[in-house]
């Protein structure tokens, strides 16, 4: 057969019995079986392989497996797996097991269940699988696409490709006789003769075993290089290929043992040819070297392979199918190229070709220009350093002007939370329980005063002081405006369990402003029952503090403190709030204040002022 019969392609050649059969692809033919009485039975569709079952029907594997009727050829029954495409060749192990090599790599096949398992241990096995055989020492010899050839010995896989000197490393088909594996490829066919490589020392490592390969391509005689099937008699070898059936004897040689000489014809600095030199002396700027060479075989089927180093640049050889390599922008330096020639039988040169080439240094990579570099880049960072330090003597200097005013500031607040108003109210008190002989009420009154003033004064000295002192200061106030007031007005105090009021610090007298304002300005003038909370909170590490009572708002208090004829102007919030932003600008705290006014719209509804005082990020002791 050949390609003048017809256009097709021989997919399978498989003998058995009195029987051959044949698949090729194209013009209507398909699967064939021949008697060597003539007859002929024609199968349903392709096959990349065909196994005989103990009944003599047969399993056909293409895209799936199917059961062929061993007299009319008809499929009985069709079974196709998810696992992969395309089956390309089988191998039965036992009577129940066959493997199946496919394009996801290698699967078992078990007859009786129609169950199929990945054999997967390896890597190796994973890669597409064009041909399977087993030899008389147990050994599993499998031909891939691109992984080249495996040996499967166990459980353990070892892999011979291209680069060992094999054709190809796609193998479509393998064949076994004595000594001597016959390997169909898509670059022709291989003979690994066994008695003389290594591959069969598994004792020995992959880099160290030497293959005795020799190759058979178109200029031995094939039709084509890509071969798809192999068969082999007592002196001929059968090849199925692309464009037909092509055989030869086997003891043909097709070894190549003649080393190519090797030489180099061409040297292209910055793109423009040169007399060819043994040494070449260059400028820095001219770094772009191309190297042209030329191996001659005498006995060449298809194009020689080089190898090259440039010493400088690399440290281990370089494989090209190029007559010429390029080399762009080269630093400075001394280098050598050197290149080989291997013929088609893996026969290197017996010696290599080489070139030297000189690049000198550009001004700017000499020593003293890097010294220069090196004194500017000091006097810069010089420079940087000492801006750098004039900015935070600048920010500290700030910082004391800050804290000055910040203490300004507590001194006014001092000045305005006991002004003598303050003060006049509550001797006031004191003198009105002595006029009444309510000697016990006048000395709590006193005894709370003195205490207040003490705390005031102490707290004072301090930009910062802790939770509790500010709480204590509070209640103190308060218990004196109760007694003053004659527990007109209801005071809770509440703070979270988790909030530890002797390491979280605070400015003095931060809430008592508030609270001041809260009873003499809401609750005083209100009729009824009087309420007044404070609530410290932390929420997502924020500091909360509310202020609320329920008096009469503060548009209420407002309208009364303009009529009323003898008002003074009080400073306390002002000032508080004020303090609040040093204390935010020195310490990098966000403090936000909101006075949210309370009020339901109802003409007897809820009434009342709330203040609201968020910190992010409190002052601990640990910090401070």
């Amino acid at each position: 057969y050949s390609k003048n019969q017809g256009s097709f392609q021989c997919l399978l050649i498989k003998s058995h019995k009195n029987k051959v059969i044949s698949s090729f692809y194209g013009n209507n033919y398909d699967t064939e079986i021949y008697y060597d009485n003539g007859n002929k039975v024609n199968l349903f569709g392709k096959a990349r392989d065909i196994i005989y079952l103990e009944n003599n029907n047969l399993l056909q594997f293409y895209k799936g497996i199917y059961i062929v009727d061993k007299k009319s050829g008809k499929r009985i029954k069709l079974s196709t797996y998810k696992e992969f495409s395309n089956i390309y060749v089988t191998l039965q192990v036992s009577k129940d097991v066959i493997w199946l090599g496919t394009d996801k790599g290698l699967f078992k096949f078990s007859i009786k269940s129609e169950k199929i398992s990945k054999i997967d241990f390896s890597p190796l096995l994973r890669a597409r699988i064009n041909t399977i055989i087993k030899d008389s020492n147990n050994i599993a010899w499998i031909g891939t696409k691109g992984s080249g050839l495996l040996k499967f010995e166990g459980e353990k896989v070892s892999q011979i490709t291209a680069r060992e000197g094999i054709p190809d490393n796609s193998v479509n088909q393998i064949i076994k006789k004595d000594s001597i594996l016959w390997l169909g490829t898509n670059k022709g066919i291989g003979k690994i003769n066994l008695n003389k490589s290594d591959i069969l020392n598994t004792s020995k490592n992959k880099k160290d075993c030497a293959i005795n390969v020799e190759h058979y391509t178109r200029s031995n005689g094939l039709l084509n290089n890509e071969i798809y099937d192999i068969a082999i008699d007592e002196t001929n070898i059968y090849v199925a290929t692309n464009k037909g059936l092509s055989y030869f004897n086997q003891d043909l040689s097709g070894t190549n043992k003649y080393a190519p000489p090797i030489y180099i014809n061409g040297v292209k600095i910055m793109n423009r040819d040169t007399v060819l030199l043994n040494t070449y002396s260059l400028k820095h700027n001219q770094n772009y070297i191309q190297f042209n060479f030329v191996g001659l075989s005498y006995k060449r089927e298809k194009a020689l392979k080089y190898k090259y180093i440039l010493e400088g640049v690399n440290n281990h050889w370089m494989e090209t199918k190029n007559r010429s390599v390029q080399y762009p922008m080269l630093p400075p330096g001394t280098y050598t190229f050197k290149v080989k020639a291997i013929n088609t039988s893996g026969i290197e040169s017996e010696n290599f070709s080489h070139v030297k080439i000189k690049i000198s240094k550009a001004y700017y990579q000499t020593l003293l220009f890097k010294l220069g570099i090196i004194a500017i880049v000091l006097i810069i960072v010089l420079s940087v350093f000492s801006y750098i330090f004039y900015i935070k003597l600048r920010e500290v200097k700030k910082r004391n002007t800050v804290i000055a005013e910040l203490n300004t500031f507590r001194q006014k607040a001092l000045s305005a939370q006991m002004n003598p108003h303050f003060i006049y109210n509550s001797l006031n008190s004191v003198q009105s329980y002595i006029l009444k002989n309510d000697i016990e009420l006048s000395s709590s009154y006193l005894s709370k005063f003195g205490s207040l003033m003490r705390r005031i004064l102490e707290n004072s000295q301090n930009a910062l002081i802790p939770l509790h002192e500010e709480l204590e200061a509070l209640k103190l106030y308060v218990d004196m405006e109760l007694i003053r007031f004659r527990n007109s007005f209801n005071f809770h105090l509440r703070v979270d369990d988790n909030i530890d009021i002797d390491n979280i610090k605070v400015p003095p007298l931060i809430i008592q402003p508030y609270v001041e304002n809260a009873i003499h300005h809401g609750l005083r003038l209100k009729e009824g029952e009087k309420n007044l909370s404070i609530d410290i909170l932390n929420q997502d590490n924020k500091f909360c503090i509310f202020i609320e009572d329920n008096g009469i708002g503060r548009k209420q208090s407002q309208i009364i403190r303009q009529n009323s004829k003898g008002r003074s102007k009080s400073f306390g919030t002002e000032i508080t709030d004020k303090r609040l932003n040093l204390f935010k600008e020195i310490y990098k705290n966000e403090v936000t204040i909101n006075i949210v006014d309370i009020d339901d719209g109802k003409a007897d509804g809820k009434k009342g002022t709330r203040v609201e005082i968020f910190i992010i990020n409190p002052i601990s002791k640990r910090q401070n």
